[in-house]
């Protein structure tokens, strides 16, 4: 109000209609809306909501009884499937794997990986465990021992530098983990990857050129990875 020229100049980004309340506009009169008798009085008129408990003993009571009859409908599927009744079906051969689109991906993820000499698997850093494929993992060490495979840990920059140490720390046991921040003018981490995919094509001296597959769950920054290098 005080300077015309700038609402003048950023009309369509200025809220010009809050330059023009008045004291009595500001306030939120909640009694105008709705009177306190309909609201709060004896003769309300709103609803009372359908609670399942109206306690906490009654509320695990109610779950309790439903844990029961739950375990009871399921008891005989888990005894066919399991074959021991200990509760846990077999993860691997979910149907997941074996309807419409998730059947095509997972069918390109194999066909990818038969065509690949070294995985790295692209983890966000913020939550290392939550994006880490281990159906993938253990398909590896099972299936093609001969293949290797790096950890990449990316987007390093949003988290602080001794919980990265924490994570790398933690995760080299299993397997050789990199930090990384994919940029492509302030990159960090890049010639250590470029380097340790030098080592692995030396391993692999019978092959001119060694083909490297990028997998990791979505927005975790593969194509970022890729830009970078």
């Amino acid at each position: 109000m005080s300077n015309n020229y700038n609402v003048i100049l950023k009309e369509r980004k200025l809220p010009l209609s809050l330059l023009n309340d008045h004291q009595n506009q500001a306030r939120v009169h909640l009694l105008d809306r709705e009177p306190f008798q309909d609201a709060f009085g004896p003769k309300t008129k709103r609803k009372r909501p359908r609670l399942l408990a109206f306690d906490y003993d009654s509320l695990l009571k109610k779950a309790d009884g439903s844990q029961d009859a739950f375990e009871e409908k399921h008891a005989d599927d888990v005894n066919v499937e399991g074959g021991e009744g200990d509760g846990f079906r077999d993860l691997v051969r979910h149907n997941m794997f074996e309807k419409g689109q998730s059947k095509r991906i997972w069918g390109e993820l194999y066909k990818v990986i038969d065509s690949s000499d070294v995985v790295v698997q692209v983890l966000d850093a913020r939550d290392p465990q939550g994006t880490r494929c281990h159906h993938l993992e253990r398909h590896l060490k099972g299936h093609c021992k001969h293949k290797n495979m790096i950890l990449l840990l990316n987007k390093c920059d949003l988290i602080p530098s001794w919980a990265t140490k924490g994570w790398m720390r933690v995760l080299s046991k299993e397997y050789p983990t990199l930090s990384f921040h994919a940029s492509v003018n302030k990159s960090f981490g890049k010639g250590s990857l470029l380097s340790v995919l030098r080592q692995f094509a030396r391993l692999k001296s019978d092959k001119q050129a060694i083909s490297v597959e990028f997998v990791g769950y979505p927005n975790v920054g593969k194509s970022s990875v890729i830009n970078t290098l």
